[in-house]
């Protein structure tokens, strides 16, 4: 939600969170600016950490992070971890 609101100038957000077999998914989506895929690169280069720690946090916890972005269409994540 931090991101959405510094970033994406979105007028709707969408969050939704569940618990499937033995993994918990959370899929926060929006119709903002979005981005390229190497934009996130840059910005993680440039000390900006925020999406790759969760990224990497998730993945020390056994799960995944997703991010489907494109510049003018919105961005959709989707974090999932197992439950413990």
């Amino acid at each position: 939600m931090r991101n959405v609101i510094a970033y994406a100038d979105a007028s709707t957000v969408s969050i939704a969170v569940d618990a499937v077999d033995s993994t918990a998914r959370l899929l926060v989506a929006d119709d903002g600016r979005g981005f390229r895929p190497e934009t996130r690169e840059q910005r993680r280069a440039e000390g900006h950490l925020g999406l790759s720690l969760v990224e990497e946090l998730a993945q020390q916890a056994g799960g995944s992070l997703a991010i489907d972005s494109r510049e003018g269409a919105g961005t959709r994540v989707r974090l999932e971890v197992p439950l413990r």
